[in-house]
């Protein structure tokens, strides 16, 4: 890739040591490991630097499916070999999506307790459909009109834990989505940069002050027009075996990338906006992450710190050409890679503990399906369905404001009391006529018996918080999908309670975790508290380490 992830650390790892206190240079990306020695000591018992890393859209079975193209020189494998591997996580609640997902992980708790419900909500009082981090106060740098910050997580997460417990630790979090990076870092990390292609690049909001200083110095180095190369496979021969024919059904082209490679973003009607399905984004992020870690000097004294990055690739990956597909192996397979070359030059810098994740698996495309099905539904189309729908029922009417998923959220017709109730009972009737319907709730009534649901209804119960504005809950059936906006009419998407979206595989490896696997279900929770016991900070949630990894007698209760 046009990112060399290899070259520019040679003279940071040489030392095998943290460096001092003190202005740290700027690199150009990670380094390749050195050898291992034929007796390696024992790593120290603690870590100075924890690395929460995000795969996003990495499920348990679609791992599973990939294991045997796992290279051996990645991370995942080295995981699996020498520290705590856990096949299956499951998130307890319904909504699987990437800001729920990302609050869950660095909190422990669920959307009733984040308040993070989904990736976009529907403001009445903007009167438009919002992602949920989007606060309308802080403008995000580089942008005319977009806005940012955590103001909607309503719990504290690892990092707040972290900076109460530890004055003085640093916090830092990394991704391509805004969301990624917001919701690991809670309140007050010391650094929040995610991409935004309106401004050219990495940026931040102002909530968290004014973009540090180096990073314009940075950016000039690893220039974007670098990245905008061809997009080939490391691997044809070996994906042709595994995996089937390239170009295979259900798989997208999205922004005129094309459904088969080569991929080529320089002829892409939105050239930055394709570059984030691309290999060389995540490179570049995980290039920007070994930046920021010697910028903020992460991990060089006794203070433990926390460096979060989200990949977010990989679930681009997925969304246009499926979990199934050659494209989404071979992301995969680089970013397995390049995170073992970015913790193995964390580490020889600092005791270096990392933990790897996903926020929510994807469904398999709909067209692999036996038998192939109509299995997407195309939120205008249920908008448009409902409206006409409560239209006949009703009367004439601004029934319906707006469907995100996975809500309905009423009109301004339905605003009092009694037509509120009619417009309920109208479009409950409608959706529960469809064929791809598994089950609709008010969200009122569900929330108001929340502690008595079970199965479905408690998923769904715990994905919605007290503020709630959705009207109705819909959840589709196994196998059919919301369709993703990006490519639309191909690709896959997730967000529902079904296995192939709540459960996920969780890795440690490092100072503090000890040799240990499973691949019955646990509780996602687990993986919060597992980023606190590392850290040797209180956690957030009442749940205990993942196996591999004990609670630290130094983090007070």
């Amino acid at each position: 890739m046009a990112v060399a992830l290899g070259a520019g650390l040679a003279a940071a790892c040489a030392a095998g040591a943290p460096a001092p206190r003190g202005p740290a240079p700027a690199t150009s990306g990670v380094a390749a490991a050195p050898d291992p020695p034929s007796r390696v000591p024992p790593p120290p018992a603690r870590p100075r630097l924890v690395v929460g890393v995000v795969l996003d859209q990495v499920g348990a079975d679609m791992l599973a499916r990939h294991a045997e193209l796992l290279p051996e020189d990645g991370i995942l494998r080295r995981a699996r070999e020498r520290g705590a591997a856990h096949e299956r996580v499951r998130f307890e609640y319904a909504t699987t999506l990437t800001a729920p997902g990302h609050a869950a992980i660095y909190t422990g708790h669920p959307p009733s307790r984040t308040g993070i419900v989904a990736n976009e909500i529907y403001s009445r009082a903007r009167s438009q459909v919002l992602p949920q981090v989007d606060d309308g106060e802080h403008a995000v740098a580089g942008t005319r009109s977009k806005f940012a910050s955590p103001k909607a997580l309503r719990v504290e997460g690892v990092a707040d834990r972290l900076r109460a417990a530890r004055p003085g630790a640093r916090v830092a979090t990394l991704s391509i989505k805004d969301r990624g990076a917001i919701l690991a870092g809670g309140a007050r990390p010391d650094l929040a940069l995610w991409f935004e292609p309106e401004a050219r690049g990495f940026t931040t909001s102002t909530y968290y002050g004014a973009p540090p200083a180096w990073l314009a110095e940075w950016q000039s180095g690893h220039p974007l027009a670098a990245l905008l190369v061809p997009w080939t496979p490391l691997d044809p021969a070996r994906y042709a075996e595994r995996l089937g024919p390239d170009d295979r059904p259900g798989e997208g082209a999205w922004l005129g990338l094309g459904r088969a490679f080569p991929h080529d973003p320089s002829r892409s009607t939105a050239p930055l906006g394709a570059l984030a399905v691309m290999p060389a984004s995540s490179e570049h992020l995980l290039a920007l992450a070994l930046e920021v870690a010697l910028r903020l000097e992460l991990g060089a004294d006794d203070l433990p710190d926390l460096l979060a990055v989200s990949v977010s690739g990989t679930d681009y990956a997925g969304h246009v050409f499926g979990g199934e597909s050659w494209e989404y192996v071979d992301h995969l397979v680089r970013v397995d890679r390049a995170l073992a070359r970015l913790y193995d030059a964390l580490a020889a810098r600092a005791p270096t503990a990392i933990v790897v994740t996903s926020d929510h698996g994807a469904a398999p495309l709909p067209e692999r399906a036996e038998p192939p099905g109509p299995a997407r539904v195309a939120t205008p189309d249920l908008e448009r369905l409902l409206e006409g729908s409560l239209d006949r029922a009703l009367g004439k009417g601004d029934w319906i404001g707006a469907v995100v998923q996975p809500f309905v959220y009423l009109g301004a017709s339905a605003r009092d009391e009694r037509s509120r109730a009619r417009a309920v009972e109208a479009s409950l009737a409608a959706l529960r006529a469809q064929p791809w319907l598994e089950a609709a709730w008010e969200v009122r009534e569900l929330r108001a018996r929340a502690a008595t649901t079970a199965g479905l209804e408690r998923q769904v119960a715990l994905s919605l918080p007290e503020s709630t504005e959705g009207d109705l809950y819909v959840v589709l059936k196994p196998g059919t999908l919301f369709d993703p906006r990006m490519p639309g009419g191909s690709g896959t998407h997730h967000g529902a309670p079904w296995p192939y979206d709540t459960d996920v595989p969780a890795f440690a490896l490092g100072p503090g975790v000890e040799r240990a696997s499973s691949t019955e279900p646990l509780q996602q929770a687990r993986v919060a508290a597992t980023l606190a016991a590392l850290l040797g900070v209180p956690s957030p949630v009442d749940a205990a380490p993942l196996p591999g990894v004990a609670r630290r007698d130094d983090a007070a209760r």
